[in-house]
């Protein structure tokens, strides 16, 4: 496509600052000595948050993939009017991110995640019903809540499996991308069957569900409590 080549141009532009804020990290401290404590370890949470984040990453690549395809080909938008909608989706995901984050701070991690995707299904729900104003600002609102609960989802896991929270982390971001890696061809063979709207509940449905999974789960213990 036209103009896809400038889209590396704010990739490029980011290099020089992330290293410069990468910079002052220092080196990670050496582990001490002996055993590690595994008591605080919950493997069967941690299991049950990687199900619910499975289903909040069918969620959002469903709807980051067709959305812009269900404005243009069924609500008759221009595909730069498409390409705005699904924007404001993203930037509704950078304002969530930085909202949900003081939100785990006061309320705890685990609250922040589960109120947060408990508002995804409802809020899609309405952009599906209504292709006006108010569709697109649930829509926005949607992303904020969906993509918010990325670093927070961490956070949690990291608080499950505290001897090993980049494992932890791994674990969190690899199942994320590979919901990605199904949500694509699965909700595009139902669109394909049964057209785009029909797909695009799919998003909605894997909300209901990821929102029943992350209510069932425990607490996390607080992260660096143990070391």
């Amino acid at each position: 496509l036209e103009g896809t080549v400038a889209t590396a141009l704010p990739a490029l532009a980011l290099v020089p600052v992330v290293w410069w804020a990468t910079r002052p990290l220092p080196a990670p401290a050496a582990r001490a000595e002996g055993a590690v404590d595994r008591t605080g370890d919950r493997p069967r949470a941690l299991a049950g948050l990687v199900g619910g984040v499975f289903l909040r990453g069918f969620a959002y690549y469903g709807l980051m993939t067709f959305v812009p395809l269900h404005e243009h080909d069924v609500r008759g938008r221009t595909e730069t009017e498409a390409a705005v909608v699904i924007g404001l989706f993203l930037v509704g995901g950078v304002l969530g991110t930085l909202t949900l984050g003081r939100i785990a701070d006061r309320l705890g991690p685990h609250r922040a995640l589960a109120g947060a995707f408990a508002l995804v299904a409802p809020l899609v729900a309405t952009y599906l019903l209504d292709d006006g104003p108010l569709g697109i600002a649930a829509l926005v609102l949607a992303g904020a809540c969906l993509i918010g609960t990325f670093s927070v989802s961490i956070v949690v896991a990291q608080g499950y499996l505290p001897s090993r929270v980049a494992t932890a982390s791994g674990i969190l971001l690899g199942v994320g991308i590979g919901a990605g890696a199904l949500a694509g061809p699965l909700v595009g063979l139902l669109a394909d069957a049964r057209g785009l709207d029909v797909a695009l509940w799919t998003s909605c449905g894997a909300a209901v569900l990821g929102t029943l999974v992350l209510a069932l789960l425990p607490s996390p213990s607080p992260v660096g409590a143990q070391r």
